[in-house]
């Protein structure tokens, strides 16, 4: 069998040249596309009594020519947040008692993903402290006197127990989640 060319063999490789080009440029193109998306801060602190909390989130790309940001939460759908190749310090005040993931893709069909954060609303530590006795006489002829501290902590990583003097500085007796002695 023998096949006759209908193009030159100089046209037919300058052409199969051209078409590689191409695809090398579309692939390198394709692969320079990048984004960042950010939150400040990444940790919400709810303060008591109050239901949510505020972070700012941004993102850029680069060699984009469309891209949207999604935001989820556990278990939930992807719903659309925003749609712009880049935003600077979108204000979110709803972030709650949970992890929102935001996700940023360089495309309109979501098939791009560039980057991802995550936000997580945390409640604001609080804590209790009492002292047993809670007054002294100092005007006894006792030179010394003790006291009995209870404490106890949320929301945070435990408490640090100082006692500081008039005119001195502060001196740790006592660290943790809680006592009670």
């Amino acid at each position: 069998m023998h096949y006759v060319s209908l193009f030159p063999v100089a046209l037919t490789n300058n052409l199969l040249r051209a078409l590689v080009a191409m695809l090398t440029l579309t692939a390198a193109w394709a692969a320079t596309r990048s984004g960042q998306i950010t939150a400040n801060p990444e940790t919400v602190i709810i303060p008591a009594g109050a239901s949510s909390g505020s972070t700012l989130i941004s993102w850029t790309t680069t060699n984009c020519a469309a891209a949207q940001v999604t935001v989820s939460a556990p278990g939930g759908p992807e719903t659309l947040f925003g749609e712009a190749i880049s935003f600077q310090n979108f204000l979110v005040p709803w972030i709650g008692l949970n992890t929102f993931t935001f996700r940023l893709y360089g495309d309109l069909t979501r098939t791009l993903l560039l980057d991802s954060v995550a936000v997580t609303g945390v409640p604001a530590p609080s804590g209790s402290i009492t002292a047993n006795p809670l007054t002294f006489n100092l005007a006894s002829a006792e030179a010394t006197f003790s006291t009995m501290l209870s404490w106890t902590t949320s929301g945070g990583s435990g408490a640090w127990v100082t006692r500081s003097t008039a005119g001195g500085g502060q001196t740790l007796i006592a660290q943790g989640v809680s006592s009670s002695g």
